[in-house]
């Protein structure tokens, strides 16, 4: 070890990495999720270094594999899980199976669980991807970690690693475990949307939805009507509720971002909805995405409550279900519930491309209930990830206008007239403009006089 006062280093000359494999009775045990944790260190070589190092090791640690995957033109994922032998650990790790299962079982996929996995000769450039699960207990203390890598090659896409809760009681509603579980179906997703080889027409279909998705929370125009076309496509070679659901979804930002629905693909939003329900009314998806679209679109309060409640009790590690929960609380006057089911949504999504989106929802809530401070920052966190997103920007203008801050309002208002150059304050008094749940707020009450629009 090298030290100058200041910087700490390793002598490069007195260390050496050895790639050869233990002897069996070794105690060294041989991991592709060797150096865990690691992944977010932004150096080129010694990600190369670290990639090169889990393929050999990888290579050298396949157990025996004891299934094979069935027969299918569909994208497949292989659930791996590995723990201990303590009870709370195997409650844990079932836990951990219930939460993931119900997060890809929303994507037409093939989803596996086992210890080992092996290639059909005939089927060699299937879209695989496997995720291993592993909890480990000592000293009052449960690790959890996550791992993809890619079965044919052993290579190793992404680990992560965390402390949960020792308990399986206390695991069930810990938000910390959720968010481990949303955020490595994600990383899954990502990884079987980004194939190596060649796809079948099935395997095609969910690499289309997964890709319209991230497009869906791009905001602009044209990345709203390329999701669309994607989602039509990956509808007619599988039929499935989400996709329709999806497609209802983006009509109704376009609606509160754009102001315009016109996609030009015939179906309108309602159609889409009332479809995605009948071909998968038990999907997690549809019945978030519903929750929303029946108070928006229809004004029916109970019906959005009902839906909404069922997506978060399917499956609580979905922050776009707790989303929707909250703003179904909200209109049913639920105010202190909504906050706190918009702050998990959140919260479950830190870090994800969708996180903007969540704080939006966090700062309705935060207005519902009064507290104007916290709809605040929520609202400029939200556009500080995402300047363009114009229904955020709405709530920053009545919270500012509501400060009686004439510089911080007028700030506020120039940036939306960026956006929407015809905007002004008295806007929102024009029942067309879509400010629905702002509307309903006392808080509109508070600005219309003082502000004189």
């Amino acid at each position: 070890m090298l030290t100058d006062g200041s910087v700490v280093s390793l002598d490069r000359d007195r260390i050496k990495i050895d790639f050869s494999t233990p002897p069996v009775d070794s105690h060294v045990t041989l991991r592709a999720d060797v150096f865990e944790g690691l992944d977010e260190i932004k150096d080129r070589e010694f990600e190369h270094l670290l990639r090169d190092i889990r393929m050999l090791l990888g290579k050298n640690s396949h157990t025996v594999p004891d299934f094979t995957a069935p027969r299918s033109d569909k994208p497949v994922i292989i659930l791996e899980f590995v723990s201990g032998d303590e009870s709370d650990n195997q409650l844990i790790l079932q836990l951990a199976r219930d939460r993931l299962h119900n997060q890809l079982s929303e994507h037409d996929i093939i989803v596996i669980a086992g210890t080992g996995f092996v290639l059909e000769s005939s089927n060699r450039n299937r879209n695989c991807v496997a995720l291993r699960v592993c909890v480990n207990s000592a000293d009052d203390a449960t690790y959890m970690s996550f791992s993809t890598f890619l079965p044919t090659s052993g290579m190793q896409l992404w680990s992560e690693g965390a402390l949960v809760p020792a308990l399986f009681a206390d695991a069930a509603t810990s938000l910390s475990f959720d968010r481990f579980c949303f955020r490595a179906s994600e990383k899954v997703l990502d990884a079987i949307s980004d194939p190596k080889s060649e796809l079948s027409a099935t395997q095609f279909a969910s690499v289309l939805a997964r890709r319209a998705h991230r497009r869906i929370f791009q905001l602009d125009w044209d990345s709203l009507a390329s999701a669309d076309q994607l989602l039509q496509r990956a509808f007619e070679i599988t039929p499935h509720g989400a996709h329709l659901a999806w497609r209802a979804f983006l009509r109704n930002l376009a609606f509160f971002q754009h102001r315009r629905l016109d996609f030009g693909q015939g179906a309108s939003l309602q159609e889409l909805a009332v479809e995605a329900y009948r071909y998968s009314p038990e999907s997690v998806t549809v019945q978030a995405i519903a929750s929303q679209l029946e108070y928006v679109h229809e004004g029916d309060t109970r019906t959005s409550l009902q839906l909404s409640q069922s997506a978060v009790n399917a499956n609580a590690s979905n922050p776009l279900s707790w989303a929707m929960y909250s703003n179904a609380l909200a209109v049913n006057g639920a105010q202190t519930d909504s906050y706190a089911a918009a702050e998990r949504s959140v919260r479950l999504a830190t870090g994800s491309y969708q996180q903007f989106f969540f704080e939006h929802f966090a700062c309705m809530a935060a207005a519902s209930l009064a507290e104007y401070d916290k709809a605040l920052a929520h609202a400029r966190m939200a556009l500080f990830m995402k300047p363009e997103f114009v229904s955020v920007r709405r709530y920053e203008i009545a919270l500012t206008l509501r400060q009686h801050h004439a510089p911080a309002s007028d700030r506020s208002i120039t940036s939306m007239q960026r956006y929407e150059p015809d905007f002004t304050a008295s806007k929102f008094l024009d029942p067309t403009y879509p400010v629905t749940t702002l509307r309903r707020l006392p808080l509109m009450e508070e600005i219309q006089q003082p502000s004189g629009f």
